[in-house]
C-alpha cells in the first residue's frame, strides 16, 4: 500500500493506492472527510487536464463574461457529488483550488504551494518528497503491523463523498527496476577460511535517477552480520534502469538478497 500525504493550509489530501487496484483519495477540510474512489488513469487525466487549465483574469481587471475553467470528477447517478479543481485570481496571482460536493453542501479549499505536489500524487504511486513539512510518503503493508499505526488512519469522522468511477478501457503499466552493470560484494576475508557460504537480504529505495538511496537502507537478514556489511558497501557503486510507471519514472522499494559462495 502507497500512502503520499500532502498538507495544505485548510487540511490535507491523501492518495493511497495498491498496484491492480482503484485508488483511494480522502480530502480532509475542517467541515469533514470527502473521499474519492477512481481508477489511477482516471485521476492522472484529471491532474494533468487541472495543470493545464488557462489562468483567470488578474484581481480589478474586467473580462468578458464566462464560464469559469473547471476540470471535475463527478459521481453517477443523480447525487450531483463531485470534486473539481478550478484556477482562481488572488493577491498572491493565479492559484488552484479544489471543490468538493457531497450532493447537498460543499467547500471550497485552496490548495496554494502545495497545489503541484498535489496533483503530482495524484498522477503516479510515488512522489519525490522535496518539501518534508507538508509531504510524506510512505509504503505500509496490507495489513497494519501490531502496536501503534505509524501511518494516518483514514478515512476521519465526517461526511464522506464517494466517487465511483472507472475506466474499463486502461490499465497501467508498471516496469520494475532492473539493474545493470553488476556489481558483487567482496566476501569477507575473515569468512574465507571458514568457507561454507553465506548471505543477506537488504530492502531500499531506488529512486528516479536509478541510485540506491542510503538512507532507506534495511537489514531482513544475514547469516553473519560480515556478509550484510560487504553488501551495504557495494550499494552506492550499483546502478539501475528505474522503475516506470505509465512512461513516467518513479522511485521503487525493493527487497534484494544477496549469495555467498567460495569457488575451489
Amino acid at each position: 500500500m502507497h500512502r503520499v500525504v500532502v498538507k495544505f493550509a485548510g487540511g490535507r489530501v491523501t492518495v493511497a493506492r495498491q498496484r491492480g487496484k482503484q485508488v483511494y483519495v480522502y480530502v480532509r477540510t475542517d467541515s469533514g472527510t470527502f473521499s474519492l474512489v477512481a481508477d489511477s488513469g482516471v485521476l492522472a487525466r484529471w491532474a494533468d487536464s487541472a495543470a493545464a487549465l488557462p489562468d483567470p483574469p488578474p484581481l480589478g481587471v474586467k473580462a468578458k463574461k464566462q464560464e469559469p475553467k473547471t476540470s471535475q470528477l463527478r459521481a453517477d447517478g443523480d447525487s450531483n457529488a463531485h470534486m473539481r479543481f478550478v484556477r482562481v485570481a488572488t493577491e498572491h496571482g493565479p492559484e488552484l483550488s479544489l471543490f468538493v460536493f457531497n450532493g447537498a453542501w460543499g467547500v471550497v479549499e485552496e490548495l496554494g504551494p502545495q497545489s503541484a505536489e498535489i496533483l503530482e500524487a495524484l498522477r503516479s504511486d510515488t512522489i519525490i518528497v522535496a518539501d518534508s513539512e507538508h509531504v510524506a510518503f510512505s509504503i505500509a503493508p496490507k495489513t497494519p503491523p501490531k502496536g501503534p499505526w505509524p501511518y494516518p488512519i483514514l478515512p476521519d469522522t465526517g461526511d464522506v463523498l464517494a466517487l465511483n468511477v472507472e475506466d474499463s478501457t486502461w490499465r497501467p503499466v508498471f516496469k520494475q527496476a532492473r539493474e545493470v552493470d553488476q556489481v558483487h560484494p567482496m566476501y569477507p576475508f575473515p569468512l574465507r577460511k571458514k568457507g561454507g557460504g553465506g548471505a543477506a537480504t537488504l530492502q531500499f529505495m531506488i529512486d528516479a535517477m536509478g541510485r540506491v538511496e542510503m538512507e532507506s537502507v534495511q537489514l531482513l537478514g544475514d547469516t553473519d552480520p560480515r556478509f550484510a556489511l560487504a553488501c551495504r558497501e557495494i550499494l552506492p557503486d550499483m546502478r539501475f534502469i528505474p522503475a516506470e510507471y505509465n512512461g513516467r519514472t518513479v522511485r521503487e522499494l525493493v527487497r534484494m538478497p544477496f549469495s555467498f559462495a567460495i569457488r575451489r
